[in-house]
């Protein structure tokens, strides 16, 4: 099939029109309505996840109980909201599920939260409420580029949603979150080669019903989250509509809101001497004064005859007086007494104009600051004290349509919506330098975070001592001393994103097949202002803006054996996804200059895939799926430099566009016998899988700040496509009624080309991070226990083990030298640790229910996490990562007799651990390393209602 077939019939519309993509989609739904099906299920799972909806056709292992007749689970259907959904224990897959009780009794509010409870899970973010970079047995894509789409397939109520800044949406009124962990190449959705998350919505019910949850806690927390069910037409139509909203203020306190350095004025004598004409000492102490009281006390000390001649009255730097000292020398002055007055410039960190200028002084208008990168006094006016805080807005209809008319057909419309205008992630940094030559960093200069001292030591002012209203930090890495939530800086780091989307799913069950449609559409706007240095100076601060919108369009077709003849089951279908991203970026006052960047991105991607079970006897199966990828990229930057003087095109609308094609696939064989042993000790399910699987994730361009150097063009060349052959095997197992629970998966990796995020650079480029090619290596096991010893005591443990270490890896960089030629460094990270793998994982969460008679009942829940240590860049260097740490929770909630209202106290992190979510290497053009801290110990009270 061309690409050109690929394109749906109005593309030329949807690239005029995003408003018209919504509009068409819903129209040819329409058109082909009769032709599609449906019966009471949930939203489609993504490529490979073999997990069962309700009413869909049986994925390829996820048919039939242990004990069951082949083809008795094809007509399977999962009641929703019942929180009984056990497919995803019948499937042939490593995966872990979150019902909606779980979810608010773990306050689990966005995918983030997922991690803390999921073997092998990783996912952080920089930004508020975007990019996450989400990382499933090692493998992932560390890169906070509009365009990085991850290795892991994010699905929103069948939707693939392909753009990072909306991935990291709210979990609210959900009916379930499950993790698949492995390729996801085989079946529907978009290819996923390191595994998916699928979030599904409440379904609307069919009678009049409603809840709300209210949440209050520290740092005015506020959290609002209410639904209710309507049905407009009685078992024809129905609605449920949903909306959440969420306030917290900041909990990163600013020390330069509003920062005015002449509140900090200082008087001092550095110089210790003998007075002029043979005059007493003038040695005063430090105080602080006003400009007046200095004025004065110059007057006095000059008309006592204790100052040099021609010594001046002077707001200078200490090296400005130092000049003056040595002409004194010079001039054979034998007694040195000097006045200076000094500033606190503690939020100011350039040398030498990091101080105001006063009347007299060169360098430009009275009250400005010399530097160029040194912001002036009325940036840091209006300033918010706390920052990193939470302010966002979400809202969800949908709509249940089934024609009475059409027997077997549902329809199945959701629009949704929502707003976030947090405050991006405030980052702290540490002071380092690379080295030259050598992986690594200069120790010496690993001499504390950002304080008061080395900010003396930037501005010439060695001498500063710490002031009333100034918080010195201190601390060195592995002994921190200072505040994490703490810093200087001289911009709030506002974070806006406009969302919002819809998506239709039409299925129509026949006597002897099934048809389903899915189409979805999905747009936002974004615009983030990135601090980006944890100082407060413009060292490399940024300003990204972006807009995309994406449709998608699934057809799906399935079946099953006839009765009297081979057991099989069979499902094929065709996916299309077109996805549309505009970028404007500006980094101002980057080496002296602004650079203003823009990118257009445009991807089609499609496959048709077919999928099939064969049953060899009752107890043992084969599963097979084979998919075919298409994926296709244009990419269109340009890019200008932009000084006091001019401004200067760079790069001028440079395209380039790459086309990548491979097949993937799985083959699993499964087995549940059914022996008397395991009848005689209790056991209710046990089978025994192993499957081999060949993942894809299609090339990728780097969007990062480029800049041509000396040249008006500069190499677009994209970042090859990686491939991932993996071998797991397994057992999931059930015992005594549900009573002991235990899942346990062993697997194998071999990784070509995985796109990682690195420093790179060749002769003549600027340094800046890039995503690079790695071969990988990984090896694992995930084991989740479920425990119900005594009734109502509930203990859920789990464990995550990897060994994931970088095959070869070849990166250059080149340093510069003024002296000759660029010195060129080669580093192979062979044998390293992959980033955001920690070698153990684990978690529990133990809850039991007291019942109190006709009081209701208490219910007391704790839970913790443990991560070992974690390293955030290929180097493996210690700085760049996070050790050992282990957070816990605890939760008390009151259920009343009518189990209609629960109260509940929570406290989370409640030992107060300070630990890193992520860190970035910056020393190769600003001396630091960067890094994003986690929450500190939340607590508050929560209030659920629900008729």
């Amino acid at each position: 099939m061309s690409p050109a077939e690929w394109i749906p019939p109005c593309s030329a519309c949807l690239h005029r029109s995003r408003a018209g993509v919504g509009i068409a989609a819903f129209a040819l739904l329409l058109l082909i309505g009769p032709g599609m099906a449906a019966q009471q299920s949930e939203e489609v799972a993504p490529a490979g996840s073999g997990a069962v909806e309700a009413g869909d056709a049986p994925a390829p292992g996820s048919m039939g109980s242990p004990d069951a007749q082949p083809r008795e689970g094809v007509e399977e259907i999962v009641v929703e909201g019942t929180g009984a959904d056990d497919s995803l224990q019948d499937t042939a897959i490593s995966g872990t599920r979150f019902d909606a009780q779980e979810m608010r009794s773990l306050r689990i509010q966005d995918i983030e939260d997922v991690a803390d409870y999921t073997p092998n899970l990783e996912i952080a973010t920089a930004f508020a409420a975007s990019n996450p970079t989400i990382f499933i047995r090692g493998i992932g894509l560390k890169d906070y580029n509009a365009n990085a789409a991850g290795a892991v397939g994010i699905y929103l109520d069948g939707i693939n949603v392909e753009f990072p800044a909306i991935q990291l949406f709210q979990l609210f009124d959900t009916e379930s979150v499950e993790v698949l962990r492995g390729p996801q190449g085989s079946l529907f959705g978009r290819n996923a080669s390191a595994g998916a998350i699928l979030i599904r919505s409440r379904r609307p019910g069919d009678s009049l019903a409603a809840e709300a949850n209210f949440t209050y806690g520290n740092y005015n927390t506020v959290e609002i989250e209410g639904a209710f069910d309507v049905p407009l037409v009685p078992d024809v139509l129905l609605s449920r509509f949903a909306f959440t909203a969420n306030f917290r203020d900041g909990i990163t306190e600013n020390k330069c809101a509003n920062w005015n350095p002449q509140d900090y004025e200082q008087f001092q004598d550095r110089v210790i001497g003998q007075g002029a004409n043979g005059g007493p000492p003038f040695r005063p102490t430090s105080w602080l004064v006003t400009p007046e009281t200095i004025q004065a006390e110059y007057e006095k000390d000059r008309l006592a005859g204790n100052l040099p001649r021609g010594l001046r009255y002077s707001i200078s730097s200490t090296e400005n007086t130092k000049r003056r000292q040595r002409a004194l020398d010079d001039a054979g002055l034998s007694h040195l007494t000097a006045i200076q007055l000094k500033k606190d410039d503690v939020c100011i960190t350039a040398s030498p104009g990091g101080v105001v200028l006063q009347p007299g002084d060169p360098g430009g208008p009275v009250g400005t600051f010399a530097a160029d990168n040194v912001p002036q006094l009325a940036d840091f006016q209006g300033l918010k004290r706390w920052t990193n805080n939470v302010k966002d807005w979400a809202a969800r209809g949908v709509f249940v349509y089934q024609p009475p008319q059409i027997e077997g057909m549902e329809w199945v419309a959701n629009v949704h919506g929502g707003q976030n205008l947090s405050d991006s992630r405030h980052l702290q940094g540490i002071q380092a330098e690379s080295r030259r030559g050598r992986p690594g960093f200069d120790a010496a200069l690993l001499d504390g975070f950002f304080n008061e001292a080395l900010v003396a030591e930037q501005t010439g002012f060695e001498g500063l001592e710490s002031l009333p209203g100034v918080d010195p930090r201190g601390g060195i890495p592995g002994d921190r001393a200072s505040n994490p939530y703490l810093g200087y800086y001289n911009a709030d780091g506002d974070e806006l994103i406009d969302t919002w989307g819809v998506s239709v799913l039409g299925e129509w069950e026949r006597e002897d097949y099934r048809l389903l449609s899915l189409t979805g559409y999905e747009w936002y706007d974004r615009l983030v202002e990135d601090e980006g240095d944890a100082a407060p100076v413009n060292t490399f601060p940024a300003d990204w803006s972006d807009t995309s919108w994406q449709f998608s369009q699934e057809f799906r077709i399935s079946g099953e054996s006839p009765l009297d003849g081979p057991q099989y089951a069979w499902s094929a279908g065709l996916f299309f996804l077109y996805g549309n991203q505009e970028a404007d970026n500006v980094f101002p006052d980057t080496r002296g200059f602004r650079i203003e960047q823009g990118f257009r991105y445009e991807l089609y991607s499609g496959a048709p895939f077919l999928n099939g079970t064969f049953w060899i006897t009752e107890a043992l199966r084969v599963e097979a799926g084979v998919r075919y990828n298409y994926e296709r990229k244009d990419f269109t930057l340009d890019s200008s430099s932009v000084s006091s003087a001019s401004s200067v095109e760079e790069i001028a609308g440079q395209e380039q566009s790459e086309t990548w094609d491979a097949p993937t696939g799985e083959f699993t064989i499964r087995y549940e016998p059914s022996w008397d042993a395991l009848e005689a000790v209790g056991n209710e399910k046990l089978m025994l899988y192993a499957k081999y699987a060949r993942g894809f994730k299609g090339g990728h361009f780097n969007a990062g700040l480029t800049i041509a150097n000396n040249a008006k063009s500069q190499s677009l060349e994209p970042v090859e496509p990686e491939y991932i052959h993996a071998a797991e095997v397994g057992f999931k197992t059930d015992w005594w009624d549900g009573r002991i629970r235990l899942n346990v998966s062993g697997f194998r990796y071999w990784y070509e080309d995985m796109q990682v995020f690195d420093y790179a650079n060749a002769e003549k480029e600027l340094p800046f991070p890039k995503l690079l090619n790695a071969d990988a290596r990984v090896w694992g096991v995930e084991a989740e226990l479920s425990l119900e010893p005594v009734d109502h005591l509930v203990i859920k443990p789990s464990f995550g083990w990897l060994d994931s270490k970088f095959g070869d890896f070849p990166v250059t960089t080149a340093f510069a030298n003024p002296r000759g030629p660029p010195d060129v460094q080669n580093n192979n990270w062979k044998g390293n640790n992959t980033i955001n793998s920690p070698e153990y994982n684990a978690n529990a969460v133990v809850t039991y229910e007291l019942f109190l008679n006709r009081w209701g009942a208490l219910i007391p829940q704790y839970d913790f996490s443990y991560r070992s240590k974690v390293w955030f860049d290929p180097k493996n260097i210690d700085p760049i990562s996070q050790p050992a740490y282990w957070l816990h929770n605890a939760r008390l909630s009151y259920r009343f007799p009518n189990e209609t209202v629960e109260v509940a106290f929570w406290v989370q992190n409640f030992l107060d651990k300070e630990y890193k979510v992520d860190s970035f290497d910056v020393t190769r053009e600003y001396q630091t390393i960067l890094e994003v801290w986690g929450d500190p110990r939340t607590y508050g009270v929560s209030v659920w209602y629900g008729f």
